[in-house]
């Protein structure tokens, strides 16, 4: 009880801390746990709004933080 009580607070501050901040591809990649071939696919398929800064892509946190909770698979004990 007590460790779903904290996963529930603990994906809560997630998306509250940096919901609105736009991140690189590198740290897109670390969130999501792909690789970039991967990320550009996602991104293609229209999962991922892309931001561009200084010739540059960047991915908002809160999508992203989004997609991964979605398709999270719990840890075996």
């Amino acid at each position: 009880m007590i460790q779903a009580e904290f996963e529930e607070v603990n994906k809560e501050i997630q998306s509250v801390i940096g919901e609105d901040d736009l991140v690189s591809s590198g740290t897109a990649c670390r969130l999501l746990g792909v690789c970039s071939k991967v990320l550009k696919i996602l991104t293609d398929q229209g999962h991922f709004t892309v931001y561009y800064h200084l010739k540059e892509r960047r991915y908002n946190r809160g999508e992203l933080l989004e997609y991964r909770n979605k398709y999270r698979t719990p840890k075996r004990k």
